[in-house]
């Protein structure tokens, strides 16, 4: 196996623990926020082509502006803790949005 390969799925064993200190974290930050674990970790379906997806779930409608500033705050607070390189992906979504997302969704926290 190629060592790039290789370091990404050394990376992707990490996901439970990844996923833990995300949602703890976004939680002291949005704590009316619901927190999603989707995609293919979700399922299951963890390959070396992966990323971890979660999904921060709000009642109110989101516009553009809104979104950036949360996704922004939530990186800069997570900086310290999980490397700019995880291939980790973070959705803001209303609940309207959310509910339109197929296949399995994992509440966390």
């Amino acid at each position: 196996m190629e060592k790039k390969y290789r370091n990404r799925l050394i990376l992707l064993r990490e996901w439970r623990s990844i996923v833990h200190n995300v949602a703890k974290i976004v939680k002291q930050l949005y704590p009316e926020a619901e927190i999603y674990l989707i995609g293919g970790v979700a399922e299951n379906r963890i390959t070396v082509y992966s990323d971890v997806d979660i999904a921060i779930v709000f009642k109110a409608e989101l516009n553009k502006d809104k979104r950036i500033n949360i996704l922004t705050h939530i990186w800069e607070s997570i900086d310290d803790v999980i490397p700019m390189y995880y291939p980790l992906e973070i959705h803001i979504l209303s609940i309207n949005e959310f509910t339109r997302i197929k296949g399995k969704k994992i509440k966390l926290l």
